[in-house]
């Protein structure tokens, strides 16, 4: 399943103008699917969050959960 990105205009911590690349993702809260979106990336330039989201979606990212160990 691939990744969904978005980029979106916020307020930095000075209250000045950045842009965000995020990223997709579900959980299950009671019984029910919920999805929600989290920041994977900041920068005050819109071209560079054009350019690492679109590095995102096309270099697969590293999968850093532990593996099962089986004693």
């Amino acid at each position: 399943m691939a990744k969904e990105y978005r980029i979106k205009e916020g307020i930095g911590q000075y209250w000045n103008k950045r842009w965000e690349v995020q990223e997709k993702y579900f959980y299950y809260e009671n019984g029910k699917r919920v999805t929600s979106w989290h920041t994977v990336f900041t920068s005050t330039d819109k071209n560079r969050c054009e350019e690492v989201m679109k590095r995102y979606q096309t270099v697969p990212r590293k999968d850093y959960r532990m593996p099962f160990i089986e004693w």
